[in-house]
């Protein structure tokens, strides 16, 4: 029985050392489970402590964005209380965050942002529940006085229902004054356009008429509706003898880009007579607010009229003034004579100024009868080869006996003969030396000169040292009839008729005239002329 019951303790004793055995087992087991969520314990506090820090960078990062973007922000709250306002903001408007944090955004400024629209605005935005609102407001500032302001208002939506509202405000101020005054200055050039004397004219490239003022009505009897759409090659409202006229005149602008191209033509008005336009187009096809052809249209039509009457005047005044005084020249001549004979030196003397006078009288109704020669285009040449330096010499010489005091000095290079009418280049030489010496009384010399280039062209100069004139004159002295009206050159006698009967002459021997000047350090006139026929 001992024995039995030792074997059945032994079983217990080695039941309950299996049984430790097992329940060691599972202690071990737990402590390794334990181990590992504990290491996972770690690592998830590792997570929130990097979340936390990427959070906190990107509060960091948001808030540095909002105080250093240049445009104003603000954040309110559902019940418009101000929370954060940025750099922008506070030096825009010169509220500091102590200022605007916790109170109201209409109390700012002591209830000067009270502004209707901003509160009716916001108000829809938050009872609408709205995503976004874009809304503009005018309104005098305490600080900075009168601004036009855009706002740009949008919900932040937020977890804890803790909703905000990001206001951010674009200063437009100047933008709509630059606005207002393009909208003004478009409004004063459209008035202007439609109430011009001329009609202004904007043509395709192919010469269409794309725009036409309204004054196209008053001078050639056609509506802009009327005119518009029609082309200038194919439709004829230019005479038919200057439609090449006016052809040229597009072309040439097509050509040349922003310069004023120049010309005279004949347009059918609407009951069939022509009348007489003064044209001044621009090439604007590159401009992209314009894209065509500007054109400026002037009837003349009237002027014209005046200008022929005016030179038939001087044409038959001229004519019949030329027999009379060439009989006073002959009289004087004969009654000088006389004198002579008489032994009576001063009616003699008085005699020949007499003369000088006449002289005078009859260069100045030459002059006039050339003009009138010129305008139509009736002014005879007669060409041939002859050689310049020495027409110069001759002329120099004749000269020379008249000028008391100037020396007239020639600077002439040797070179070829030159093709043109000799007596009518001597008239211009004749008329720029004597210039030369008028308009220089307190110069002593005058210096002529030839040149020949290599496109085979002569060029003589006339210098003078005296007076000269202002240098936006100088286009403008070649003009018939032109004088200057500085007090010390118009007191020189004249009808301002020589520079343009120069001129003429010298354009129509296929030669070219211009001036060098300089206010009170003299004037160089030059021409040049072709030396072949």
């Amino acid at each position: 029985t001992t024995n039995e019951e030792l074997r059945s303790a032994n079983e217990e004793i080695q039941s309950s050392n299996e049984e430790l055995q097992s329940t060691n087992e599972e202690l071990e087991t737990t402590k390794e489970e334990l181990q590992s969520t504990n290491e996972e314990l770690i690592t998830i506090n590792e997570e929130l402590q990097l979340r936390n820090n990427e959070l906190s960078e990107a509060v960091d990062y948001s808030r540095a964005i909002i105080q250093t973007i240049h445009e104003p922000l603000m954040v309110l709250d559902t019940n418009m209380c101000v929370g954060t306002v940025n750099k922008a903001f506070q030096q825009l408007f010169k509220i500091s965050q102590d200022e605007a944090g916790g109170h109201l955004i209409f109390d700012l400024e002591d209830g000067n942002w009270n502004i209707p629209e901003l509160r009716k605005q916001l108000q829809i935005l938050t009872s609408q529940k709205e995503s976004a609102k874009i809304f503009e407001v005018a309104h005098r500032f305490t600080a900075v006085g009168e601004r036009t302001l855009l706002f740009y208002a949008m919900w932040l939506q937020q977890h804890d229902n803790k909703n905000k509202i990001l206001l951010a405000i674009e200063d437009v101020t100047q933008r709509r004054r630059s606005e207002q005054q393009l909208k003004q200055s478009e409004e004063n050039f459209r008035l202007l356009v439609q109430n011009s004397a001329d009609i202004i004219t904007v043509f395709s490239i192919d010469g269409t008429i794309l725009y036409q003022s309204e004054s196209v009505k008053q001078i050639l009897g056609y509506t802009p509706g009327e005119t518009k759409g029609k082309n200038m090659f194919r439709d004829q409202l230019v005479h038919p003898d200057d439609q090449s006229i006016k052809e040229a005149m597009y072309h040439k602008a097509g050509n040349a880009p922003r310069e004023n191209i120049w010309a005279k033509f004949r347009m059918r008005h609407k009951d069939g007579s022509y009348r007489v336009i003064e044209a001044v187009c621009v090439n604007q096809l590159a401009d992209e607010r314009i894209r065509g052809i500007v054109a400026n249209f002037r009837d003349i039509t009237e002027k014209e009229k005046l200008e022929n009457q005016k030179d038939e005047f001087i044409a038959i005044a001229s004519h019949e003034l030329r027999t009379p005084v060439t009989s006073i020249k002959a009289y004087a001549e004969i009654l000088q004579e006389k004198f002579i004979e008489l032994k009576d030196p001063s009616s003699a003397e008085m005699v020949k100024r007499m003369e000088n006078q006449i002289d005078r009288l009859t260069h100045l109704i030459s002059d006039l009868l050339d003009t009138t020669k010129i305008s139509e285009g009736l002014l005879p040449f007669f060409s041939a080869y002859y050689d310049m330096n020495e027409l110069i010499k001759e002329k120099v010489e004749e000269l020379q006996h008249t000028a008391v005091k100037h020396k007239l000095v020639t600077k002439l290079k040797k070179g070829s003969l030159v093709w043109g009418d000799r007596d009518k280049t001597g008239q211009v030489l004749v008329n720029l030396i004597s210039n030369a010496i008028k308009y220089s009384p307190n110069a002593n010399q005058v210096i002529i000169s030839s040149a020949y280039d290599k496109e085979e062209n002569i060029t003589v100069s006339v210098q003078d040292f005296g007076i000269g004139i202002t240098p936006e004159l100088k286009d403008k002295v070649f003009g018939r009839f032109f004088r200057v009206n500085e007090p010390d050159i118009k007191t020189f006698p004249g009808l301002g008729l020589g520079l343009y009967i120069a001129a003429e002459i010298i354009k129509r021997q296929n030669g070219k005239i211009w001036l060098k000047t300089e206010r009170n350090k003299g004037s160089n006139f030059c021409f040049s002329l072709p030396l072949k026929k």
